[in-house]
C-alpha cells in the first residue's frame, strides 16, 4: 500500500458502488487487515476478505487514501511505485465435499524485489 498505514491491524468496512446491468447499486465490503512492515512510504498488509466484492480490497484501501500500489484503476495520482499490480492472493481455502482443502502460493519474484526495493 502506499504510505504508512496508522493501524497497525483493524477492519476496514465500506459501501461499494458497482455497476450492474446497467444500475448503480451498493454493496456492504468488510474486509480484516494487519500491517506485517511499514515505513514512512509503504504499508506491506495482509488482508482477509469477509465479503467477496469485485476489486474489494482495491476500492478500500484506495477508500483510505492507501491505494495498493501499481493498481492502475484505483490509484491516486502518484501511484507511480512499480510496474505491476502489487497484490497477491498468498492463500485460498474452502470446503468441498465436507473437506477443507487449502492452497498457498509463495508471490512471485516481481512482488518480492519490490519489497526489498522498498526496504519492507
Amino acid at each position: 500500500m502506499h504510505g504508512s498505514i496508522a493501524h497497525n491491524e483493524g477492519t476496514l468496512e465500506h459501501n461499494l458502488s458497482m455497476k450492474e446491468k446497467g444500475k448503480i447499486k451498493s454493496f456492504k465490503a468488510e474486509s480484516d487487515f494487519f500491517v506485517i512492515a511499514k515505513n514512512k512510504d509503504f504499508s506491506y498488509v495482509q488482508a482477509s476478505l469477509i465479503t467477496g466484492r469485485k476489486h474489494q480490497l482495491r476500492q478500500q484501501f484506495l477508500k483510505i487514501n492507501h491505494p495498493i500500489v501499481g493498481d492502475e484503476k484505483y490509484f491516486l495520482p502518484s501511484n507511480t511505485a512499480a510496474n505491476h499490480l502489487m497484490l497477491h492472493s498468498y492463500q485460498l481455502s474452502f470446503e468441498y465435499q465436507n473437506k477443507i482443502k487449502k492452497y498457498q502460493v509463495d508471490p512471485p519474484l516481481e512482488f518480492k524485489n519490490f519489497l526489498k526495493k522498498i526496504n519492507l
